[in-house]
């Protein structure tokens, strides 16, 4: 931040990329403290063969560590700090994405430019959604306490494809990172369609498969923690290497405060 006394102005310069990062890590950090306050305080009884999660999708998913006490107790209050810092990235992402379609060359990238806020925004009410998750139990109703989980999902396969295009559109990629985005987004791919055939067989009234069939209880606890690693992990991955790069900078949004004005740069 620069403060300028003789102009009597502000400037603050962001970094999406910086906040994009913190919404994984949070995502992560969320994860892994129901986990752990679940195993450690929330009883042996939640991971049974009678678990109503475990029942429908005939494995234990993310879910069952995000239902009981005492995580139930924290989990929202972290929920709602992922959603802060969405928020942030939503609204920082949309100033990019309105200059770029001004200035985007060619002009065919200005459609992606227009509907990459449209896409940002259906990303953040998905994230508010969520929150449901932690209201409706799965005993009070599985089909309401499952929709919120599988708007994330979609979300975050539309994040993971979003920020691999706009990037891909964005910068001069080398061959090797050009390949390794092919290669990405094809299997993010797959394992997002199998992702959501799991999800759709645990909504729908009569079950599409039998997820307890040999070959579907073998592949489903691949295919959901291998989704989990494309869609969250990886994308850590993504945004430590463009920082390291210096190439985060190059979305960086400048915000200049003066008096009753506000000017906006990027």
């Amino acid at each position: 931040m620069n403060k300028d006394k003789s102009a009597e102005s502000i400037v603050k310069v962001f970094n999406p990329e910086w906040f994009r990062l913190f919404v994984y890590l949070g995502l992560v950090f969320l994860n892994l403290s129901g986990i752990i306050i679940t195993l450690l305080f929330g009883g042996d009884h939640i991971l049974t063969h009678e678990n109503p999660i475990y029942s429908l999708y005939g494995t234990y998913n993310l879910c069952v560590f995000f239902d009981n006490p005492p995580a139930t107790y924290v989990l929202p209050f972290l929920w709602s700090l992922i959603v802060i810092l969405f928020s942030i990235y939503y609204y920082l992402s949309s100033i990019q994405s309105y200059i770029q379609t001004k200035n985007a060359f060619p002009k065919k990238n200005v459609a992606f430019y227009k509907h990459r806020r449209f896409i940002l925004l259906y990303i953040l009410l998905s994230f508010c959604y969520f929150s449901t998750i932690f209201a409706v139990q799965p005993t009070q109703s599985m089909f309401m306490h499952s929709l919120p989980f599988a708007f994330l999902i979609v979300s975050l396969v539309v994040m993971g494809f979003e920020n691999a295009l706009y990037y891909r559109l964005l910068f001069k990629l080398s061959e090797r990172e050009s390949l390794y985005i092919t290669l990405y987004l094809l299997l993010f791919r797959a394992l997002s369609i199998g992702e959501m055939i799991i999800v759709a067989n645990g909504l729908s009234e009569h079950a599409l498969f039998d997820v307890f069939a040999p070959l579907a209880h073998i592949a489903i606890p691949i295919i959901d923690q291998s989704w989990t690693v494309t869609a969250v992990f990886l994308p850590i991955l993504h945004s430590v290497y463009l920082i390291l790069k210096g190439r985060d900078k190059k979305v960086s949004v400048q915000i200049t405060f003066e008096l009753s004005k506000t000017f906006i740069k990027v």
